[in-house]
């Protein structure tokens, strides 16, 4: 009897499962629609407005960038390095030069591009469609967008805010998968947020609240520890 209670003491309790990998169906191409009429249709009277005082700093840099490319490199605005928002401007002034409406398509699409991201880096954490769009929902009509849709110089916290939600989103798929490719996609994200806008640097800390909170308990969360696990988060990033 003894020898039966011990043996029975040491078994191992079963793995915790490992959901499948989350895929997209055509309900979630449906939202993605949604979302997409909702990011327009709420701002798309911005198309009308004209261009304001700030913004014709941009676009001066962005004819001189048509004589000298590099000043997308090297200038700096107001004392920041934002490589990427001249980046942008340049390639909406090479085509369509000083009128107005094109630039505020841009940021309408910046703006629908980061609602989108929003709903896939819910979709991604919480393996919920529900909470997706609820995340969605919030994001959509807070009051803060209407400042970055139709004010065109504000288009660089709308570039951060996208290249960070692809980072984060990379991040996740590097920790479900650890493939090189998930690990290009954060980097590259990572720099390109860092290019847009100096807040990005708050990706960092992110990243680590992000795997530490929600991808490094196989009981709780739907991705599993690549395998090197074990070392620093921050390392691997």
């Amino acid at each position: 009897i003894r020898e039966f209670m011990d043996s029975s003491d040491k078994t191992d309790p079963a793995p915790a499962r490992t959901p499948p990998p989350f895929s997209f169906g055509r309900f979630d191409l449906l939202l993605a629609i949604v979302v997409l009429f909702l990011s327009i249709g709420i701002y798309h009277s911005v198309l009308t407005q004209g261009l304001m005082r700030d913004d014709f700093c941009w676009l001066s840099l962005a004819r001189e960038g048509l004589s000298d490319s590099s000043i997308v490199f090297s200038r700096f605005v107001s004392g920041f390095f934002r490589p990427v928002v001249h980046l942008s401007f340049f390639s909406t002034y090479a085509a369509f030069g000083d009128q107005a409406w094109p630039y505020y398509a841009t940021n309408l699409f910046l703006d629908a591009a980061c609602t989108l991201l929003v709903a896939w880096l819910a979709m991604q954490l919480t393996r919920s469609r529900v909470a997706a769009a609820v995340a969605v929902a919030m994001f959509v009509t807070h009051p803060h967008h209407a400042e970055v849709v139709a004010w065109v110089s504000a288009r660089t916290s709308s570039l951060m805010a996208m290249f960070s939600l692809l980072a984060l989103i990379g991040w996740t798929k590097f920790r479900e998968r650890s493939t090189s490719r998930w690990a290009t996609v954060t980097l590259f994200a990572f720099a390109a947020a860092l290019g847009s806008k100096e807040e990005a640097a708050i990706l960092l800390p992110l990243i680590v609240l992000l795997d530490w909170i929600v991808l490094r308990d196989p009981s709780r969360r739907p991705m599993r520890a690549g395998p090197r696990a074990g070392r620093p988060p921050v390392v691997l990033f």
